[in-house]
């Protein structure tokens, strides 16, 4: 479990550098996506693919999946510029449930969500993540189809 983080802090700590002397790039972990036995591995950077929403900021991301548990779990980096200065934001242990595991395609959804409605695509066979967004409730207009590359 310690390398599994350290593999999230390293690029992280690289994206702080970085914005930090305000480099025009930053960069990020590049998409992978891999199974293992009985889990399921997938680095790299949402963009947006289609949708309402912003585009997320710079961003690395890793989801690991365990199919004998049905959960997954994300972890993220980001760093934006949105209200002033670079900032950079860690979020560790974002918890899913998998609702479906057929033919190397995983399907999982947030245990918690309270303004969208998140559906979270992983593709053993074609090397593909993708992540949907539609809104709720007062954010019903909002929705984004997002590509993990």
């Amino acid at each position: 479990m310690k390398a599994m983080f350290f593999r999230l802090v390293i690029p992280v700590l690289l994206l702080a550098a970085m914005s930090c002397n305000r480099l025009p790039k930053i960069i990020t972990v590049p998409l992978s996506v891999r199974q293992y036995g009985e889990n399921v591995l997938a680095e790299g950077s949402w963009r947006k693919s289609a949708g309402t929403m912003v585009e997320p900021p710079v961003n690395t991301w890793k989801i690991s999946c365990n199919i004998r548990s049905s959960e997954c779990t994300l972890d993220s980096a980001e760093v934006s510029d949105l209200l002033g200065p670079y900032t950079l934001s860690l979020s560790t242990g974002q918890a899913y449930r998998i609702t479906s595991w057929k033919d190397g395609v995983l399907v999982a959804e947030p245990t918690e969500s309270r303004t969208h409605d998140v559906t979270l695509r992983i593709s053993i066979t074609d090397k593909t993540v993708t992540r949907i967004w539609q809104g709720k409730g007062e954010f019903s207009q909002e929705s984004v189809i997002e590509t993990l590359r």
